[in-house]
Parts: C-alpha cells; structure tokens; sequence
C-alpha cells in the first residue's frame, strides 16, 4: 500500500459522511468570531507604541508596515497550523473539507505577509542607517539576536509556500511535499523567538538592536 493511499484513508477513518461536511455552524462561527478577536488583539498590542512621528517618517512607516505584517503573517500561520493540525473535534464539528479549504485560502496570504514583513523591516532599517538593503539584510543576520534562525525559518516557509504552486507540486512526489510541509513547524519554533524579543507586542520600549 503505497504512502498516499495509507494518508487518504487516515485522513477519512473515523469521520461519518454527515461529519465530514461539517455538523455545527454555530462552531465554526465561533471559532471564526475567536480568531477575529484574536487578530485585533495581535494588531492593538502591535500598534499601541505607534507615535504621529513615526507616521511621518518613511523609515518608521516602513519599519511599522513591516511589523504589522510579521504579526499578521505569523497569526495567520498558527491558524492555518491549527486547521491542519488534524484536532478530532474540530474535524468532527467544522468537517475535514472544510479546515483543509480554510488552510489553503489562508496559508498564501499569510506567507505574503511574512515576506512583505522582511522586505519592509530591512528597507526602513537600511533608512534609518544610511546603508544598501542587501547589507542592512546581511547586518541583521550577523549581529541581531536571533535573527540568523529566524531566517531559517523564514527560508522554510517560503520552500513550503513555492512548492505548494501546482506546477511545482506536479514535479515532485506526495512525500516530498508532505515533509517540506511538516518544516513548517520547524520554522514556526525558529521564527518564535525573534518575534519575541523585538516584537513590538512583547516590549515596552522597542528599538533596533544591530550588536551596537
């Protein structure tokens, strides 16, 4: 019995046909209603330090754009995780078909994010310290904490957002996919600390750490 085979049955043991397609609406309406609440509380604690100044000054914006959309995109990571995460009741009450169409309809948008997230931090840093992008990117990595796993992680999501084009996924076998996807887990647990550290959501006070 071949490794999809064994996967596809896995994925449908257990679950009755009127579960699979989803018995309670009142739960995924909760659930829904749970994970906007949990979204505008990740943007409050992300933008609460944000002062007019930093509105008015290109490298601030960018700098805040770019957090903004690293909270967001990582937000939406953890859901899509969730989704997927094979949660018995969950299955039960929302219906596999339907967490595994959320978990693609959201997993390209918060990748999106996430590389937005590094492309506007490192342009706003790269502003603010007069250099190109490319060395305020390789800046970062060598001196800022956690920063180097961080883009392990980072390198990760995106294998996992590019081979999940139907192109790419046509060239390569079920479990090639399926373990580069199972990194995304990995990346989640490297990316964690970074988000942390100098989050805006986590400190009080934040500031650019560059080793000086």
């Amino acid at each position: 019995m071949s490794f999809r085979t064994r996967h596809h049955r896995d994925t449908t043991r257990g679950i009755a046909p009127a579960q699979a397609l989803g018995r309670s609406q009142v739960v995924t309406n909760a659930l829904s209603a749970l994970a906007g609440v949990g979204l505008g509380i990740a943007l409050i604690s992300e933008l609460q330090p944000v002062t007019r100044a930093m509105l008015t000054d290109s490298a601030s914006l960018l700098t805040l754009l770019g957090r903004v959309c690293g909270m967001v995109g990582t937000y939406g990571i953890v859901i899509t995780l969730f989704l997927i995460a094979r949660i018995p009741w969950l299955e039960r009450e929302v219906g596999l078909d339907k967490t595994v169409w959320w978990h693609r309809k959201i997993a390209p948008y918060a990748l999106f994010l996430i590389l937005f997230h590094v492309i506007f931090i490192v342009l706003g840093y790269s502003m603010t310290q007069q250099t190109s992008a490319l060395g305020e990117l390789w800046n970062l990595i060598r001196h800022t904490r956690w920063i180097l796993p961080a883009t392990a992680g980072f390198l990760l999501f995106m294998m996992a957002g590019v081979t999940s084009y139907k192109r790419a996924r046509s060239r390569m076998s079920y479990e090639t996919w399926w373990v580069i996807h199972l990194y995304t887990y990995i990346a989640v647990a490297l990316s964690y600390a970074h988000q942390v550290l100098l989050g805006n959501a986590f400190i009080n006070q934040p500031k650019m750490d560059n080793g000086s």
